[in-house]
C-alpha cells in the first residue's frame, strides 16, 4: 500500500517512522518552491505569497519546510518529467524489495 502525506516537517516523520517501523518508506518528491508554485492548480501559493492564506508552509518565514534529512527514495522532479520519475520511483520500490510486478 502506498500512502501519500505532505509531511513538512521532521519530527513528524520520525514519529511516523517509529510507528510503522520498517514498512514505512519515506520518498522526497524533491522540488523547488518556484516549480511548485508553477505546478499549483489551486492557486495557493499565489494566495499565500500575496497574504491572502496565512501560515502556508514553505512560504511564511514563521513555517519553513524542513527539508527530509535521510529519505529512502528521493524523486528530482526539477530535472526528469512525469514519467521518469515515476519509473525511477517503480525501479527504487523493486530494489528495497517492496515492490515486484
Amino acid at each position: 500500500m502506498l500512502v501519500t502525506v505532505i509531511a513538512p516537517f521532521n519530527e513528524l516523520r520520525e514519529q511516523t517512522k517509529n510507528l510503522f517501523g520498517r514498512s514505512y518508506i519515506e520518498i522526497f518528491v524533491k522540488s523547488s518552491l518556484e516549480n511548485v508554485i508553477k505546478r499549483d492548480i489551486k492557486g495557493l501559493y499565489k494566495k499565500a505569497l500575496n497574504n491572502k492564506i496565512q501560515n502556508m508552509i514553505g512560504v511564511d518565514p514563521n513555517v519553513p519546510y524542513e527539508t527530509p534529512t535521510n529519505p529512502e527514495i528521493i524523486i528530482d522532479t526539477e530535472n526528469f518529467t512525469f514519467e521518469e520519475s515515476f519509473s525511477f520511483l517503480i525501479k527504487e520500490l523493486k530494489r528495497l524489495k517492496v515492490y515486484d510486478r
